[in-house]
């Protein structure tokens, strides 16, 4: 059996983008985040799809979980050492959607994504946000 489930505007998803299917249109907002040194990389899945899901929602489009997610965990994971990776990016994480709901609509796609993401760059340390902004920029030249 398989599992179609829209998520109602307004409510923070996150979305795995190795994991994700989308039409053509919004390739533009399926942007992975940088990785910095380790700092932040086991946030880049979460805080992309809090992007594609705000950006949708601004832009009146939809993100529909279809299917089951299924992982093999064969082993148990060093809690401590997943929690040493995590610890800089913990803070950020939990106020970003807030963060986001400030962003407005663009006219465009690409220009309602930019607001959003631009909506993100406040909760960043200074260097990541000078990096996070050059990277996104650089992809959406490529629309």
């Amino acid at each position: 059996s398989s599992i179609v489930l829209p998520i109602p505007r307004g409510t923070p998803v996150t979305g795995c983008i190795m994991n994700c299917a989308w039409k053509t249109k919004y390739a533009p907002i399926m942007w992975q985040l940088p990785l910095v040194d380790g700092k932040y990389n086991r946030f880049g899945d979460i805080w992309s799809g809090l992007f594609q899901k705000r950006t949708l929602d601004l832009f009146g489009g939809a993100m529909v979980v279809n299917g089951k997610a299924a992982v093999r965990h064969e082993r148990a994971s060093d809690a401590i050492s997943n929690l040493e990776r995590e610890t800089p990016g913990v803070r950020i994480n939990e106020t970003l959607w807030e963060s986001l709901w400030t962003a407005r609509p663009g006219s465009s796609l690409i220009e309602t994504y930019r607001n959003v993401t631009d909506a993100a760059v406040p909760a960043f340390p200074k260097d990541y946000a000078k990096t996070f902004l050059k990277a996104r920029d650089e992809w959406l030249t490529l629309f």
